[in-house]
């Protein structure tokens, strides 16, 4: 009977465990290099080692990607330009970090005939191609003012990005509708290829128009999850640090076309390397600085920047009021990183030995759209802990046998 009893119970306790899943986080993005910090740091472990089981979703701008967390729910965290944060920050979706420095992407853009000419003496009678109400806009705006043109004189042509970059194209009789237009990347680098002669005449990294990215998250979702939000924010600021280091550009490289690929980006490698060069991408360190908040009333450099280009959406009529950033810019989560050692470590990119023993790196076959997930493995260090949980139950119930026989 004993004997009987003692099998009973190892076949339960020590019959194969069932992995148990990590913790769910859906992470919205678009086709840039920002979100590809997020792909690394899925395909690498970044985050099955902090126990998340990560769910990449692609969106093809920003509106349809704001308003599917606002009236779906369909996402958790994501990552988007500065006009959706601003938009989403009225709407529950709260900022919760830096994604990136587009400042130097945006720019005024010629072909042959602009480049020659620029800077004209008079502003007057000179198309300038653009999209309307854009961080393009925002830049394109800023670089003419900063040459003492008066914007009331500006002919503006309104435009999606594709077709800035036809009316910047000459034509069989050599001319263009535009020699000037207002670009963002990656279309800057598909002008620079398909356009002889076309250059940069300025970038809002060059008159101080600072156009920056968010790293956003649903409200409900951070009040629920905080230490959740902190440990996403830790997986991709190790990225950040992966894509930051010179050593690793070949891979990184490799991952951005790779990645834009994935979306039919197609790019020269030159455009991929310049894009990395130009785009910044803050570690915890500035993060925190720039989100500090500091003064009477107080306001971090984040908060002006954002600011900045919220005024120029008002003045344009994009939005009919705005919320002050610290309403809804955060870096409690942020600080949580810092604040925890082995976070702030692993998002600073140094040796974490507790979390690179459970480290399992996710396979990245699959297609990272919503129809398409691609999930992350089970974390190593949950099944670990519950091979040493059955360990326990084991022992226990041999001491539970022992006392019904």
């Amino acid at each position: 009977m004993r004997f009987g009893i003692l099998q009973s119970l190892l076949a339960v306790s020590l019959a194969p465990w069932v992995p148990c899943q990590g913790e769910k986080v859906i992470i919205s993005h678009q086709t840039e290099l920002s979100s590809l910090t997020h792909k690394l740091a899925l395909d690498k472990g970044y985050y099955s080692a902090l126990g998340l089981d990560v769910e990449l979703v692609w969106y093809p701008s920003g509106a349809p990607q704001v308003k599917a967390a606002v009236e779906d729910k369909s996402w958790d965290m994501g990552v988007a330009g500065v006009v959706p944060n601003i938009i989403g920050g009225s709407q529950g979706i709260l900022g919760v970090g830096i994604a990136m420095d587009q400042s130097a992407t945006n720019q005024l853009m010629g072909n042959a005939e602009g480049v020659a000419t620029w800077p004209p003496d008079s502003i007057e009678g000179i198309p300038i191609v653009l999209s309307p109400n854009s961080t393009g806009d925002f830049v394109v705006q800023a670089c003419l003012k900063s040459q003492g043109y008066d914007i009331q004189d500006v002919e503006f042509i309104y435009a999606q990005q594709a077709e800035v970059i036809g009316n910047m194209t000459p034509g069989p009789d050599g001319t263009a509708k535009a020699t000037l237009g207002g670009l963002w990347a990656p279309n800057t680098y598909k002008l620079l290829d398909s356009v002889n002669g076309s250059e940069t005449i300025c970038s809002g990294a060059s008159v101080y128009a600072t156009v920056t990215g968010g790293h956003m998250v649903r409200q409900e979702f951070a009040e629920e999850k905080p230490m959740t939000v902190a440990k996403v924010l830790s997986g991709w600021l190790r990225a950040v640090e992966f894509i930051n280091d010179d050593s690793n550009k070949e891979e990184v490289v490799n991952a951005m076309a790779d990645f834009f690929a994935e979306a039919d980006v197609i790019l020269p490698r030159s455009a991929l390397e310049l894009d990395l060069r130009l785009v910044g991408l803050f570690g915890l360190a500035r993060q925190l600085e720039l989100m500090l908040r500091q003064g009477d009333p107080p306001n971090s450099q984040y908060d002006i920047w954002t600011s900045e280009v919220g005024n120029f959406m008002l003045e344009n009529g994009v939005v009919t009021s705005l919320e002050p950033p610290a309403t809804y810019i955060d870096d409690k989560y942020m600080k949580m990183v810092n604040d925890d050692p082995q976070l702030k470590d692993w998002a600073e990119g140094k040796s974490v030995p507790a979390l690179e023993s459970s480290q399992s790196a996710s396979t990245s076959d699959s297609s990272s759209t919503p129809d398409s997930p691609s999930p992350a493995p089970q974390s190593s260090a949950v099944a670990f802990q519950s091979q040493i949980f059955l360990a326990m139950l084991a022992s226990s119930l041999f001491f539970v046998a022992e006392i019904l026989v």
